[in-house]
């Protein structure tokens, strides 16, 4: 193969390939170890045929890590989708920015007036 790495093919997981899981941790997977979050448990209760991505944390020391990706279904978000979970990631919402942002130019204002 000439030092070519092989392609493969994405993998699916499904909630009864992990033994219809009831709560989130990390479990054993394969060659290591899956985790799986309370939000992934959540869209699995209310649609137990969805299914992730799997993805593999490159490893520093140790057994591989997997965890789930993008969620794969069809008419995955409709429009009457009901939101189970919104993560930020910590940064502020939009809205939040933006008074950051005037309440910043408000105080850059009263500085450059005195």
């Amino acid at each position: 193969m000439n030092g070519a790495r092989p392609i493969l093919s994405p993998m699916n997981i499904s909630w009864s390939d992990l033994n219809n899981l009831q709560d989130a941790g990390d479990y054993p997977f394969r060659d290591g170890t899956i985790s799986v979050t309370f939000a992934e448990i959540a869209i699995w209760k209310k649609s137990p045929d969805a299914q992730f991505r799997l993805m593999r944390k490159h490893p520093i020391q140790g057994a591989f890590k997997y965890v789930l990706g993008r969620q794969i279904e069809e008419n995955w978000a409709a429009d009457d989708a009901e939101l189970i979970y919104e993560s930020n990631n910590g940064e502020p919402s939009a809205k939040e920015a933006k008074q950051s942002s005037i309440s910043i130019d408000n105080e850059t204002d009263d500085a450059t007036a005195a």
